[in-house]
């Protein structure tokens, strides 16, 4: 007996492991995008001692370079690095989603759903939209929730570690995201709703759990300090960061909105979650109603999109990564919605469960995705050939098959210490050449942006005057003009730096011309 009911607990553990790592597999062959390279050299350069912020340039929050820098470690030096973590750290938020969903509904059949959801909403979003900094907040928000869920269930006895445990989670998910900082403030406003006419309780909880907020923020902050990056982490968080976030803020709240409804509804790989989400809104609304008993989960799960909402909207530009957090509140209310619709089924619900999860399969891509791994894995494709197919070419502002071309050339036409500066958006290239840049600088946005350009460009100038790199590549076709404020591309940047342009004529001649780079080498002095 108790052998079967122990297999009976255990089929949805495996069912949401097996499910992530088969879908997932489709990740490892996914390339670089434009962010993973910039994340990737910058947590190399870390590893090869130098102090992130202070040394090289960094507009992300400190968890990102951590979590590729542990990829780096783990995974050894490649693209397929951080998919690998990627791949385990989406298993693992599968896993906390099952885990949430079963505690909080006590429902495994809830939570088997809800995990084997998430991995499929996530990987057909392909190469350019994961392994980013917006999936990566999912986990420790589940474990934040989860946490909470399990300590408001105490009853006998304070369970003071576990509010500590999911003020940590908060903390740390804000050193991933800062515009996920709203979540811990919602978890206090609710803690009264849990604790009911027991108010020291209530409070004594919530003393435990902003110090946990507060254990990993204070412990980077003196980490920063200690480093002496302190003063370039203030001023590219406080200056660069939300001069580039005011790009896509500066039309009506209502144009935004739009944007925001459009994106979401309209992108194909978000059909999908924003369908779920819609759909198990009404149902959750209905057992509101029904179940008293699941009142307060409701309201969880319901800060939990607002935390989203508010993550998502406060960016701006409504890239689809910054969708991401949506992704294990609509798992939940489509995980919930399939409990629903199945529940009078009987022993056909499971047969149902598995034809629906097969629909989803083909609709969601996973046939076609699945056919291009397939084609490595036996031999008819190479992965470089893969990577450097027109899948992974946009023709507005990047081309992985040049970023390739043009490591490629430095790797044969230049030495390990040689350094190469590439005025333009793409440090991946300086990662996958193995080459090292000359300043903090690695790419041209701080001296292109609208914040505080000229002081950049004198800081960089006092560097690379006194110590030029051995090449000068110049990118055309690159022109972002979210995150510039400008249709210019880095040619055109360029012409707008006297300083630098007088100095390269001066000092560099053409060496060649690759994709969309040209590159110059240094001249020797007379």
């Amino acid at each position: 007996m108790n052998g079967d009911r122990n297999r009976r607990l255990l089929w949805p553990l495996v069912l949401v492991v097996a499910t992530s790592l088969l879908l997932g597999s489709i990740s490892l062959i996914y390339p670089f995008g434009r962010d993973q390279g910039i994340h990737a050299f910058i947590a190399e350069a870390m590893l090869s001692g130098k102090v992130v912020y202070r040394d090289v340039f960094n507009i992300k929050p400190p968890l990102t370079t951590i979590v590729h820098a542990t990829a780096l470690i783990l995974f050894g030096h490649s693209m397929t690095a951080i998919r690998i973590l990627d791949l385990l750290w989406t298993v693992a938020t599968a896993l906390a989603v099952f885990a949430f969903a079963s505690r909080a509904f006590r429902s495994r059949w809830v939570g088997a759903a809800a995990g084997c959801l998430y991995p499929l909403s996530y990987f057909p979003l392909g190469y350019w939209y994961t392994a980013q900094t917006d999936g990566w907040i999912n986990l420790p928000v589940v474990a934040a929730l989860l946490l909470f869920v399990l300590a408001y269930g105490r009853t006998a006895k304070q369970p003071r570690l576990l509010w500590l445990g999911s003020g940590v989670c908060c903390g740390l998910a804000m050193l991933l995201k800062y515009t996920i900082g709203l979540l811990p403030l919602l978890l206090l406003f609710i803690l009264p709703f849990a604790y009911g006419p027991r108010l020291r309780g209530a409070a004594i909880s919530a003393a435990w759990l902003l110090l946990g907020v507060l254990v990993p923020l204070v412990s980077c902050a003196l980490v920063l300090l200690a480093s002496g990056a302190m003063p370039a982490f203030i001023d590219s968080q406080l200056g660069l960061v939300p001069a580039y976030a005011a790009i896509g803020r500066n039309v009506g709240l209502q144009t935004r909105f739009d944007s925001f409804l459009a994106t979401f509804t309209l992108t194909p790989e978000l059909r999908l979650p924003a369908l779920m989400l819609a759909a198990g809104a009404l149902a959750a609304a209905v057992m509101y109603l029904r179940r008293p008993d699941w009142r307060l989960v409701l309201l969880l799960l319901a800060s939990w999109l607002v935390v989203a909402f508010v993550s998502t909207f406060s960016q701006g530009k409504f890239f689809v990564y910054h969708f991401l957090p949506f992704l294990p509140v609509s798992a939940l209310a489509g995980g919930l919605l399939v409990d629903i619709i199945f529940a009078r089924l009987g022993r056909t619900r499971l047969p149902a469960a598995v034809g629906l999860g097969a629909l989803l399969f083909v609709v969601s891509g996973f046939p076609s995705r699945f056919g291009s791994l397939m084609r490595i894995l036996i031999g008819r494709e190479s992965v470089r050939s893969y990577w450097v197919s027109d899948l992974h070419n946009m023709a507005s502002d990047f081309s992985l098959r040049d970023n390739v071309e043009l490591a490629d050339y430095l790797r044969h036409t230049t030495l390990p210490t040689d350094r190469v500066f590439i005025w333009g958006f793409e440090p991946g290239v300086y990662f996958l050449a193995g080459r090292g840049t000359v300043t903090r600088f690695l790419y041209n946005f701080p001296m292109i942006a609208s914040y505080d350009p000229q002081r950049f460009r004198a800081e960089f100038m006092r560097t690379f005057v006194h110590d030029p790199s051995e090449l000068f590549v110049v990118e055309h076709r690159d022109a972002t003009p979210w995150t510039t404020g400008s249709k210019n591309d880095s040619y055109a940047f360029l012409h707008e730096f006297p300083e630098l342009l007088e100095f390269l004529e001066a000092r560099y001649s053409p060496d060649t011309s690759l994709g969309r780079f040209d590159v110059f080498r240094l001249a020797a002095q007379p």
